[in-house]
């Protein structure tokens, strides 16, 4: 397939993503198929970039739905009342998320489609096509069906494909550094009862351990998000230390395979 030809329509690519792994990894799958893109931390800088850009800068935005300031779902929202106020194209908004959404809700803030992390080649391109090709009815997508690994079990192999040794390294590197910051936050947050912040640390946590194929970790940290979103902290805490002892054993594994991946 010339991917070159196929995505046209997609121009330039809006990325709105918090998480420092998923933005390398998205990076990467961006320009593999030589798709020019710019990439936002929060939905406030999306929002700004998107309309200090002349009218169809942007083909197509891939929007994180949890992200500081301002979500994706009103971010999407704000984005089609500037088009509808100003006359201007629609552009194909595609959440990007590890959290499952109902299509409603997603039609209601004006997506386009829904991928559910962690997000390949395959599937996005495919998913790009649809959307900037149909822009009809909400292109929705099931989570990857690959069975989800025990123990560390890292994708390395993949980042590598994606954007080469260096990329690879650089994102375990970050999230070896990150998740240990999370789950520093996570701690202080079950410390003092807020459940707000723990949903945050625990989702952010979630996302970068499917980036890097981190799946028991993943689990983990989804299963402490959902407790938190119901403002329910109790026995958190004993799950709190399987997270932390999940972290040992990644960052173990990434120190095993870092002389590897500088030589892959």
């Amino acid at each position: 397939m010339d991917n070159t030809v196929s995505l046209q329509a997609a121009n330039r690519v809006l990325v709105a993503e918090d998480n420092a792994v998923n933005q390398m990894v998205m990076g990467g799958l961006l320009r593999m198929l030589d798709l020019e893109h710019d990439i936002v931390p929060d939905g406030v800088t999306a929002l700004e970039k998107f309309e200090a850009e002349p009218p169809g800068t942007y083909g197509l935005v891939l929007m994180d739905l949890h992200m500081p300031l301002l979500d994706g779902f009103d971010t999407a929202r704000m984005i089609r009342e500037r088009e509808a106020a100003e006359g201007l194209e629609r552009v194909p908004i595609v959440a990007v998320s590890a959290s499952e959404i109902t299509t409603e809700r997603a039609r209601q803030s004006g997506m386009d489609g829904y991928l559910a992390k962690p997000v390949n080649r395959e599937r996005l391109t495919g998913m790009i096509e649809r959307v900037t090709s149909a822009k009809a009815a909400i292109q929705p997508e099931s989570a990857p069906t690959e069975a989800p690994t025990d123990g560390p079990g890292l994708r390395v192999e993949e980042l590598v494909n994606i954007g080469g040794s260096t990329m690879a390294r650089e994102a375990l590197d970050v999230f070896a550094t990150h998740s240990g910051e999370l789950l520093i936050r996570l701690a202080d947050a079950l410390e003092r009862g807020d459940a707000s912040t723990a949903v945050e640390a625990s989702h952010s946590l979630k996302g970068s351990c499917l980036a890097i194929g981190a799946d028991e970790m993943s689990r983990h940290a989804a299963g402490i998000e959902h407790n938190a979103r119901k403002g329910d902290l109790t026995g958190l805490r004993e799950a709190l230390r399987t997270l932390e002892s999940d972290l040992h054993d990644v960052q173990a594994a990434i120190a095993e395979l870092t002389m590897d991946v500088s030589g892959a």
